[in-house]
């Protein structure tokens, strides 16, 4: 996970709001700007032809239809533009949720720990056996993307594929049962998430013969307070 915005999102969650409102408003105007500028040229196209030769109608409309084929690639190319702002966002809300509340579940001075209830929790849910049953594919997912990478990112590549590829590591029927588990207790499931995810941390760590000290060693530097 990126450290300067885990710093923003830690001290300045306000201004995460309001450069999320100002995403979305941009996305608002720009698709009415995109929208009254295609109704406008098409209403000037019309009263164009209407006053045109016929011969000369056939070579605008076909110059017309070239402009329409530019702007559906526009349009193609806006749209992917937008689903991926769309999942950065949906990135900042799952950290920001993650954030928004902090159980007795994880120590959070660094290295992030499960602590002794965290532990109980995992037990009591079940999270041991689910994750003892898929062991050896999920040891072989994590490796696979974590070669060569040291212990700091193996913690936030583990922590990430937790929350946003939740189904390569429990089953639907494993993920409704954290769900009911996070509303009966007042949380979000994200908690879960992430005391799961530092337990596969754990347990890839001591299969891999690493060390939880060397995670605070290759952290990248805290951003200082008086960068805005």
């Amino acid at each position: 996970m990126n450290p300067v915005i885990d710093f923003l999102l830690t001290n300045y969650p306000i201004a995460i709001w309001l450069i999320l409102g100002g995403a979305v408003a941009w996305l608002y105007l720009s698709v009415k700007n995109t929208s009254k500028k295609a109704r406008d040229n098409a209403a000037e196209a019309h009263v164009k032809i209407s006053s045109l030769p016929c011969d000369n109608q056939m070579q605008e409309l076909s110059r017309q239809k070239d402009l329409y084929r530019d702007l559906d690639l526009k349009t193609d190319k806006f749209i992917l533009e937008l689903n991926a702002m769309a999942k950065d966002i949906r990135n900042i809300f799952l950290r920001l949720d993650n954030k928004a509340i902090i159980p007795p579940y994880t120590k959070e001075m660094s290295p992030v720990m499960i602590t002794e209830r965290g532990m109980e929790r995992i037990r009591e849910l079940g999270i041991d056996r689910m994750i003892a049953a898929k062991w050896a594919s999920i040891s072989s997912y994590i490796g696979e993307r974590t070669a060569s990478k040291n212990p700091y990112d193996i913690q936030q590549i583990c922590i990430d594929e937790m929350l946003l590829n939740t189904d390569r590591f429990l089953t639907e029927a494993e993920i409704d049962r954290l769900k009911v588990a996070a509303y009966n207790e007042g949380a979000i499931i994200q908690v879960y998430l992430r005391i799961i995810a530092l337990y596969i941390r754990d347990r890839y760590f001591e299969e891999q013969h690493i060390s939880w000290g060397d995670i605070d060693r290759h952290a990248p530097p805290v951003p200082t307070s008086d960068i805005v």
